[in-house]
């Protein structure tokens, strides 16, 4: 065998060892994917860690100890057994994602019967030379019929890359690229390899695709995670819209009943402003899009005309409305002017002034709502209403704004919205 291609094995076994070492510590270290994905991959990975060694070992006692045939050859053996079931492993692994019964599976029963026959097939080499055999004078040699032994793991990668197509549409893109290349590139490597005499190509492709392959699905899975944390946050938004603090609906109604009586106009402004106020809380439980920036200024006046009614003239609101054509998620303003009062005004006798402004500039519009209470804590989430951090969350994943809590000069607080200009 000419020196450089002794030199390219060398390179190829020590970079699929150092591969799949660096999958196997990988998949160690992480501990947020769930319980069975990080046991397989342990397994797989420590499996083919495991292949590659032995392989390197067998191929270091064929060059330099010729004369221990026998250990050279149950090296060989041994890695070879390990190889079909690293195929063997990822249909494993497709028929678990895909949610089907392993015991049931086709796919799974084609494969594991290949693999018998692969196994047949190498347990000959210890009887026969049709395949390979070991002497002590030139060590590994291929028989007439070596190709024979690769046949079944390459029926089996066929087997795999089909049922990896037809089952295409239950994987996500990124689960269906990374498992098509594991298959695609050992399959590959094992045909040039049935022609190419003595370089290692299986190896080489084969612990590159693995760890192409489970970079890909950690991939999958850290985007699917962060899509299931954004459905949350937008379910956790619907369910926190249908909460209304009960004392407040009874206080209303107790002002809406002396009123009547003590002065009917105003009992009928405050029921036309308390029903403006619900409407806009129940339109928005079914809107999962941003709303007008004037129906949102539309239901916190009419929130602020059912409170000053409770509270008088402690509370004075003032507007400064530079900029209204934008959009904005529903129930953002309200919400923080209800902070206002409700810390401003509800615990003792203090008033309360609250200014709300917008400008536009630099390709954005800011909001802000300015109070002179005493200042609230956006993270409260004793709150049965909206907690400021919930509207952040709104805000970044329905326009990319951000909200923002600051001191205002002396008492009180602003609350700051940014929102982009859509491009």
């Amino acid at each position: 065998m000419p020196d450089w291609i002794d030199l390219l094995n060398y390179s190829f076994l020590i970079s699929g060892f150092t591969i799949a070492l660096l999958g196997l510590i990988l998949v160690l270290s992480l501990h947020q994917i769930n319980k069975w994905t990080r046991c397989f991959f342990i397994v797989f990975f420590g499996m083919l860690t495991f292949y590659i060694g032995v392989n390197a070992s067998s191929y270091i006692s064929i060059l330099f100890w010729p004369d221990y045939a026998f250990w050279s050859q149950l090296l060989m053996f041994i890695y070879s057994a390990v190889s079909p079931l690293l195929i063997l492993m990822l249909d494993i692994y497709l028929i678990k994602i895909c949610n089907e019964n392993l015991h049931k599976s086709l796919l799974f029963f084609l494969c594991t019967s290949m693999t018998v026959i692969y196994l047949v097939l190498l347990s000959t080499t210890w009887f026969t030379d049709f395949i390979y055999y070991f002497t002590t004078d030139d060590g590994y040699n291929r028989g007439p019929y070596y190709p024979l032994l690769l046949a079944p793991p390459a029926v089996m990668i066929v087997l795999t890359l089909v049922g990896i197509i037809r089952r295409r549409s239950k994987l996500t893109p990124k689960q269906f690229t990374a498992l098509l290349t594991y298959v695609e590139t050992p399959l590959i490597c094992t045909v040039l390899q049935m022609f190419s005499h003595g370089i290692l190509l299986v190896i080489i492709g084969t612990s590159v695709s693995a760890l192409f392959m489970f970079i890909f699905l950690l991939l999958d899975h850290v985007e699917r995670a962060m899509n299931q944390s954004e459905e949350n946050a937008m379910q956790k938004a619907s369910i926190m819209k249908l909460q209304m603090r009960p004392h407040f609906i009874f206080n209303t109604m107790m002002s809406i009943y002396y009123l009547c009586e003590q002065d009917p106009a105003k009992a009928q402004k405050v029921t036309l402003d308390f029903t403006t106020y619900l409407r806009k809380n129940f339109t928005a439980i079914a809107n999962d899009n941003t709303v007008p920036f004037s129906e949102e200024l539309e239901h916190t006046k009419a929130y602020i005309g059912v409170e000053q009614v409770r509270f008088e003239d402690r509370i004075n609101v003032e507007y400064d409305i530079g900029h209204s054509e934008f959009r904005i998620p529903p129930l953002t303003l309200q919400p923080i002017v209800e902070n206002a009062i409700k810390h401003g005004v509800g615990n003792d006798n203090e008033s309360v002034t609250i200014n709300i402004k917008t400008v536009h500039s630099d390709k954005q519009t800011v909001l802000s709502v300015t109070d002179s209470g005493i200042g609230f804590d956006g993270t409260d989430n004793n709150d049965p209403h909206i907690a400021l951090d919930n509207i952040k969350q709104r805000l970044q994943m329905m326009c990319k704004g951000s909200l923002t809590i600051s001191s205002a000069e002396g008492n009180g607080t602003v609350v700051t919205v940014i929102i982009p200009d859509i491009s």
